[in-house]
């Protein structure tokens, strides 16, 4: 059974922190200035990373733009809706 995803400011387990490890080198490599999401997988374990973004709906939103824009070049679209309230 997954682990209940949860927020961290710091890494927690081996894939948060080889993500963090790969945000580290990213900012060696251009000074810190690119916003930036890590996502691994290993088997059925997922581990994030990001940087330089105000809030978590900032990343999400980024990530979904990233998504819409790979579907749109393989000739899809992706639709959003709203499934009701609360």
């Amino acid at each position: 059974m997954r682990e209940r995803a949860r927020r961290s400011e710091e890494p927690r387990d081996r894939l948060t922190s080889m993500a963090s490890e790969m945000l580290v080198k990213l900012n060696l490599m251009n000074g810190g200035h690119v916003q930036a999401v890590v996502m691994l997988r290993e088997g059925e374990c997922d581990g994030t990373a990001y940087q330089n973004f105000d809030s978590d709906a900032a990343a999400t939103a980024f990530l979904i733009a990233h998504v819409a824009t790979i579907l749109e070049a393989n000739g899809k679209t992706l639709a959003i809706t709203t499934l009701g309230q609360g």
